[in-house]
């Protein structure tokens, strides 16, 4: 048992160390999907894209400028809460102030994906080390991170549980 643990550390250690494009090459399988939408699209077509297995909704706006980023998770925080708070919520938006509320799923798929998205993604850049995606997602409070290439193209989407994975898979190939 301890011996699978040492190799775990280690395995776990190598991939930290390799660069957030490689281990995209090496790992793409393992990876979530994506697909891109513009801001002012309804989150009706986001549910689309999910329910064709995209994992991650890339905001870009008009100039294909990232804006941020949709999920499930995000979209199941914001179902469930009664309808009169949806003018609450459309009104706050108006004026800057919008903070995550709770939309009815009758409202929510005609609203605009950019009263539901994450604004500014932990992002990292293809040559920044696996660890640096780690610190990015502790720091961002999340699980996931963009990837970005050096002209800022979204070159994928790591999460914490690609990288677990990846460190499992090393673990087999050694011990099999």
């Amino acid at each position: 048992m301890s011996n699978i643990l040492e190799i775990f550390g280690e395995s776990l250690k190598r991939i930290l160390e390799t660069s957030a494009g490689e281990f995209i090459k090496r790992y793409r399988d393992i990876l979530p999907d994506f697909d891109f939408v513009h801001e002012d699209d309804s989150v009706g077509y986001v549910f689309e894209l999910m329910s064709r297995g995209k994992d991650y909704i890339i905001v870009i706006d008009s100039k294909g400028r990232l804006r941020g980023v949709i999920t499930y998770i995000d979209v199941l925080m914001h179902v469930g809460r009664k309808e009169h708070e949806i003018l609450t919520t459309v009104l706050s938006s108006i004026v800057g102030s919008l903070k995550r509320s709770k939309i009815p799923t009758g409202v929510l798929s005609d609203l605009r994906i950019s009263l539901l998205m994450r604004v500014l993604p932990p992002i990292i850049h293809e040559n920044s080390k696996v660890i640096e995606a780690l610190s990015a997602m502790e720091r961002a409070d999340t699980h996931y991170v963009l990837v970005l290439t050096r002209d800022g193209a979204v070159l994928g989407v790591i999460t914490a549980h690609s990288i677990f994975r990846a460190a499992m898979r090393r673990i087999h190939k050694l011990v099999t």
